[in-house]
C-alpha cells in the first residue's frame, strides 16, 4: 500500500519516488499522458479546506480548534489560547489550508484506472487550477465547490 501514491493513475505505470514531483500542484499522471487531455470535458470539483499546521522541514499535521478544545477539557493546555498553544506545541509550523479536488473527465478514453475521477490535495489552489488550465488547454475551467469535506457529507 505504501507504493499507492507513486502510481500513474492513467496508465497504472510506477515511475517510483519522481511521482511526487509530477503530481505536486496537478493530478497524479506522468507528463508523457498529459498532451492526451487536451480539449478534454473536465470538471474541477473543490471541497471544502482543511487546517493544517505545515512544518518547516516538511510535512504537516491537521491539528485544529475541536483538537485543542478537548486538550483544553483533559488540562492540557495550562490556560493558553488557541494561538498560544500552537507557538508552544508546534514550534516552526505555518498555517495552511489544504484543499482537495478532483478532476472529473468525462471523455471515455482518458477514464484510466480511477474511472475518470482524479483526486488530489493542494496547499497552492491558485497554482493547481493555473495548471490544470494548461493542461485542459481552457481559457474557463467549470468549478465545482462544495461545502463539505470530500467523502463526508454535514447533513
Amino acid at each position: 500500500m505504501a507504493g499507492i501514491e507513486k502510481i500513474c493513475e492513467y496508465s497504472g505505470e510506477y515511475p517510483g519516488w519522481r511521482m511526487y514531483g509530477y503530481k505536486r500542484n496537478h493530478i497524479q499522471i506522468m507528463p508523457k499522458y498529459r498532451k492526451l487531455f487536451r480539449g478534454a470535458d473536465a470538471v474541477l470539483h473543490l471541497y471544502k479546506p482543511e487546517d493544517c499546521l505545515v512544518y518547516e522541514t516538511g510535512g504537516y499535521t491537521a491539528f485544529n480548534l475541536d483538537d485543542y478544545n478537548r486538550h483544553k477539557l483533559e488540562g492540557w493546555t495550562d490556560g493558553l489560547s488557541f494561538e498560544q498553544y500552537i507557538k508552544r506545541e508546534f514550534p516552526r509550523t505555518k498555517h495552511k489550508f489544504q484543499w482537495t479536488y478532483v478532476l472529473r473527465v468525462s471523455n471515455p478514453e482518458l477514464q484510466g484506472n480511477v474511472q475518470g475521477h482524479y483526486m488530489q490535495s493542494t496547499f497552492d489552489l491558485k497554482s493547481t487550477i493555473k495548471r490544470l488550465k494548461r493542461m485542459l488547454r481552457c481559457r474557463n475551467l467549470k468549478i465545482v465547490k462544495h461545502d463539505y469535506y470530500y467523502g463526508y457529507s454535514e447533513d
